[in-house]
């Protein structure tokens, strides 16, 4: 009778708090972020498939040299910094004809497996590997990188070059402290002229 009668106890006061911790959960910012962080995510299979797969076409586009569907990829954020599509893609077209005047052009871009999958408030991010071959006039130079991944609230993948760290960190604080960025590399001349 003892037994029962605890049983009975146990489950009244789990009852009486569990509804208090649902509500601490709710209202605690450090409770969602906790909670957040042990959210599972979604068909992460099929979203790295996808992410692999525009980040490829992404890649594809820089390299073609195809500034109209790269614009479609670029971070709303980066457009409006840069003045609109229009205004990026007059400025991609200039940074692409000041390399060519160096003797330098993209060759390939090869999209790798993305990294994990992270939910950081109501975005999806993930690292993108990405290794561009780029002809120089000393030679062949090999450059793997990383790009972020970022799905928005509108269903779309945006693509960020981590070349320069300080500045996605600047344009994207909440997602870059909630990450750790992978291991810079540097480029390597592979074949030389």
């Amino acid at each position: 009778m003892k037994n029962i009668s605890m049983k009975c106890l146990c489950l009244l006061v789990f009852s009486l708090i569990l509804p208090i911790m649902i509500v601490s959960a709710e209202t605690l910012p450090e409770a969602k972020s906790v909670l957040a962080e042990k959210e599972a995510i979604p068909n992460e299979a099929a979203m790295k498939e996808k992410i692999k797969a525009e980040a490829q076409n992404c890649a594809d586009a820089f390299v073609k040299g195809d500034f109209e569907k790269l614009s479609l990829y670029t971070h709303p954020k980066i457009m409006q910094m840069l003045g609109g599509r229009e205004k990026m893609s007059e400025i991609t077209r200039q940074v692409m004809k000041q390399m060519e005047k160096q003797g330098m052009s993209f060759i390939s871009a090869k999209i790798g497996e993305p990294l994990d999958l992270k939910k950081i408030g109501r975005v999806y991010c993930s690292f993108v590997p990405q290794n561009l071959q780029i002809k120089t006039a000393k030679g062949m130079l090999q450059v793997e990188g990383w790009l972020l991944g970022v799905l928005e609230t509108d269903g779309k993948w945006y693509f960020i070059d981590c070349a320069n760290r300080d500045a996605v960190k600047q344009l994207f604080p909440e997602i870059a402290s909630a990450l750790q960025f992978p291991e810079k590399k540097a480029p390597k001349l592979v074949k030389e002229n």
